[in-house]
């Protein structure tokens, strides 16, 4: 199995985890199967769908949503040096911007349509964005998603919400409490950033002049159509995945996962970090 799934399998173990919360306190017994097993039993398969995208499906008995999650390779290891912070903002559109005929939204929008959570995660190599809906929304979701895979098209609107999405998320990953901010920072340290770039990535600064244009063409090079991992975890009694499946990526040129492209290696190192109103070293 490709490497890409490696990370998705950790995905995986943690929605099955959050999503199993959400399960009723009373399991009962069911004539339906899910997954060709008993439907109050667990069971993991994974397939390859007719265009060439692989598949990982977990049913979880009771559980009252199914967290979709799409995984591609690539992360903040390969920001290009100058464009910290490029891969997060990149991720933030393709979540945010509209695609097909599912609109544009702002993370408000978002937290209302998917009230049960959503997720965008960058990792050094990877990024994985995870909405998780009702059984009921479940077929128009992964319609959406499939309209996403396929290209997505940000505006100026758009893009300036992203830009403030992204930046209070760092800010408060590198500029916050003392201990979080240098927990965050060590590993950026270690792969080669240094006070200037630190600040880059925390403003953003190094993206401030690319246009809606130049991130639509960035956003399908970060986030082909083929190469994408597809993974559901969720409740999916009387519910046929591989059809649904099927139909919602059917327009989308699929094909094996992308390899995750090489970890920036880290250099052991000795800093002296100087902040404003700390009385004592920490």
């Amino acid at each position: 199995m490709n490497r890409l799934n490696r990370p998705l399998r950790r995905i995986v173990m943690l929605a099955t985890a959050a999503l199993t919360l959400l399960a009723a306190t009373a399991p009962r017994a069911r004539a339906g199967t899910a997954l060709g097993a008993p439907a109050d039993s667990a069971r993991r398969v994974s397939w390859t769908l007719a265009n060439g995208t692989r598949a990982v499906v977990q049913h979880v008995p009771d559980c009252r949503g199914v967290a979709i999650s799409v995984g591609y390779a690539g992360g903040y290891d390969q920001d290009p040096a100058g464009r910290e912070g490029l891969a997060q903002l990149l991720a933030q559109l393709q979540f945010s911007s509209a695609a097909g005929t599912s609109p544009e939204r702002t993370p408000r929008e978002a937290a209302s349509q998917r009230p049960l959570g959503f997720d965008v995660h960058v990792g050094r190599n990877f990024t994985v964005f995870t909405e998780v809906a009702s059984p009921a929304q479940l077929p128009g979701t992964l319609l959406q998603i499939g309209m996403r895979m396929q290209g997505v098209h940000p505006t100026a609107a758009i893009l300036a919400s992203a830009r403030e999405t992204v930046r209070a998320r760092l800010k408060d990953q590198l500029l916050s409490e003392p201990d979080v901010a240098l927990y965050n920072e060590v590993e950026r340290r270690g792969s080669g950033l240094d006070q200037l770039a630190l600040g880059r990535l925390a403003s953003l600064s190094g993206l401030e002049k690319l246009t809606p244009a130049v991130f639509e063409g960035l956003l399908k090079k970060a986030f082909p159509a083929r190469g994408a991992v597809i993974s559901l975890v969720g409740n999916f009694e009387n519910l046929n995945a591989r059809a649904l499946l099927d139909q919602a990526l059917a327009g989308v040129p699929g094909g094996p996962p992308t390899a995750l492209p090489p970890t920036r290696l880290a250099h052991a190192g000795t800093f002296t970090v100087k902040r404003a109103g700390i009385k004592t070293p920490i």
